[in-house]
This record gives structure tokens, sequence and C-alpha cells, in this order.
């Protein structure tokens, strides 16, 4: 069993989710946050760019300093950073610890209702209905706050086991939680983290110089054919399992669309919000890719999204409760009978809640 947090939808969400069986990933530039997915990358530039680039050269013990230093110089390691992020969606659930929250029903459920989730449920369910071939990975994630000049030194992760990560194993032919082979005395260091990560990439770069300097060169040329050979070639290794090293490399680029997910800006603390993620490790995006006409403020617009099917009647049976919305005392009905319907609704979709797993928010408000 995992903690309990909340989603806050529409009453028309409401009746999609259940009578699809169905919750809905939004892509991550798609996100309320505009910079979401984005705060870690602005951080993370920050930090590379107060160190020179010569000094990560001189410090990664590699063979061929000069001609690497040429090419990461054509080939700058944040915009590889940025061509990760770029061409691996990220598709997000956004839950919360906070429940009957007038902040969130006034920005997300309006006139709708609350969803009541084990965190720990829902995860393995959600793993089992996404994850269903290798570098397929679902991610809860605790989100994180920061200030707009927020230092790499501030950033909060006491360990990479705060992410639950679950992925499809081909060789177990079954979901298996994620363990990284990513390790450092004294706790998990952010910074040394990224300077691994920086001294991972000019490595790989000093590899391919040392196996063929000339097409090394020609491929520099052509920063996405570089940083496309650099992923391709990296990724492969999260299969070595022989030798920790190389799987310690992958996972070093594994985890940056994990970290991304982490942070956002300050002005959306009240969220409180953890996240399900999920994406897939390679590159060209998700086939399953679907879009839906929304309804915002400025008017209506296309959403890409990822649905995650449950089969049969599993969600409706992983619902633990509903609030309803503060406007609920305006509908021209009793409570009691109002809450009944709702129960009775959830139950013929599957569910298994009494009539007292659905209340009214204990918020009283005019509009």
């Amino acid at each position: 069993m995992g903690r309990l947090f909340y989603h806050y939808t529409s009453i028309s969400g409401f009746e999609a989710i259940l009578k699809s069986g169905s919750l809905r990933m939004t892509r991550s530039d798609f996100m309320n946050d505009p910079n979401d997915c984005r705060v870690f990358l602005d951080v993370v530039k920050k930090h590379i760019e107060s160190k020179p680039l010569e000094r990560f050269v001189m410090e990664g013990g590699l063979n061929y300093q000069a001609a690497t230093l040429e090419i990461a110089k054509k080939c700058p390691v944040f915009e590889y950073l940025e061509f990760i992020l770029q061409n691996i969606p990220i598709y997000i659930l956004s839950l919360t610890s906070e429940n009957d929250s007038l902040p969130m029903w006034n920005y997300y459920g309006g006139e709708g209702v609350q969803l009541c989730f084990d965190s720990g449920e829902l995860l393995e369910e959600m793993s089992r209905a996404m994850c269903r071939r290798p570098d397929e990975l679902v991610v809860q994630t605790q989100v994180e706050y920061l200030e707009h000049d927020a230092l790499l030194s501030s950033l909060k992760l006491n360990s990479f086991s705060e992410f639950l990560v679950r992925e499809y194993s081909a060789q177990q032919g079954e979901i298996v939680s994620y363990s990284p082979e990513i390790k450092h005395d004294g706790g998990e260091n952010l910074e040394f983290f990224i300077s691994s990560f920086v001294k991972s990439y000019l490595t790989s770069l000093d590899y391919f110089v040392r196996r063929d300097a000339q097409e090394t060169r020609q491929c520099a040329e052509n920063r996405q054919m570089m940083f496309q050979r650099m992923f391709e070639e990296t990724k492969a290794l999260r299969n070595n399992t022989g030798r920790r090293a190389l799987k310690f490399k992958a996972d070093i680029e594994l985890y940056m669309p994990v970290l991304a997910t982490r942070y956002k800006p300050k002005t959306f603390a009240n969220e409180a919000e953890t996240r399900m993620s999920f994406f897939s490790y390679r590159l060209g995006g998700i086939a399953e890719e679907q879009y839906a006409v929304n309804q915002g403020r400025f008017g209506q617009y296309f959403r890409p999204y990822v649905e995650c099917r449950f089969p049969g009647r599993v969600l409706a049976k992983l619902l633990k409760g509903i609030v309803l919305s503060p406007m609920t005392r305006k509908l021209p009905f009793q409570e009691e009978t109002y809450r009944r319907m709702i129960c009775n609704f959830v139950n013929r979709q599957g569910g298994e809640i009494q009539a007292q797993d659905v209340r009214l928010s204990g918020h009283d408000i005019r509009w």
C-alpha cells in the first residue's frame, strides 16, 4: 500500500475516465506550466556554463584532448541533453497530496470531483497497462519546487530510490523495478551526477575519435547526426550487465528525463504535486500518441496525450473515494441522493466503494 493521492477533474472528465476505464497522460510541453520539464534543464545549463569546457576535458583523463575539445565545441553537451529531452516525449498524470483543496477546486476541479487513489496500487497497475515493450518506463515522482535563480547545489535529492521506476523486462517477461547503477558516497549529489554526465559525454567523443577521427569530425558537422549516434551507442550499454561502469554511464542518460519531471517553479508549490510519468527511452516519439480538443480560458486547442487503458474494470476498483466539488451544493438535488447516485455509477463500472466513500467538499462557496 502507498500513500493516498488525489486527482481533480470535471464531471465530464470523471464520466469519461470511468466509462473508458482509462486515464489520459498529457505530453509535458502541453501542461499548464509552460516550463514543465524545462526547469531542470535551465539549472543544469547554468552549472555547465559556470565551468570552462577545457577544465572538464583536462579532468576527464582523455587520450585525445585537443580533438575531443574541438568536437565538443561543435556539439555542446548541453545541446545533447536538450536533444534527448526533445526527442523523448514525456507524458504526465498529475496527482496531489492536497485533499479537498480550494485552490485545486478553483483551478482544476471546477464543478467536478476529486478522485482518491492509493499511489502504490496505481503505480503498479499503470505500469502493467503502459509498459509493454523494453525501454518503456513509468515513474512516480514527488515534485520539488525551485526559485527562478536556483543553483544545482540547492536541488534536493536524498536518493535516486526516491524515484519509483517500473519497466518491462524482456528477460523476465514482466514488469520490474528499475535499479540504477548510480551510487556515490555521501548521498546523491546532483553536482557530481551532472559532472559525471558531462565527463561521460566527453569520454564517448574521445572514444569516437580513437575509433575513427576523420569520420567523427565529419559527423560533428551535423549535430543531429552526432547526437543520434551518441544516444544509440550509450543506450546499448544498458544491456551490458557484465560491466557496472558501462551501465552507470547508460543510467546517467536514462535518468535525465526522470530528473526533468521532478522540478517545477515555486509559483506552483501550492499544487503539492506527485506525478506519474511515462516515456519510451528511444528516439522518435510514441506511436500511440493521440489528440483531443480542449477548451482553455483562451479558446480551443489540440492537446497530445497517451491513454493509460486498464484491463477490464481495474480502474474503477482502484478508486478509494470521491469528494464532490463545493459547487455541488448549488445543484437542485438532495445531497444524500446525489452521493448515492455517484456511488452507484462508480460501482456499475466495477468499483467497490460505499456511500460513505463519496462525500461533499468541506468548503462552502458562492461561485
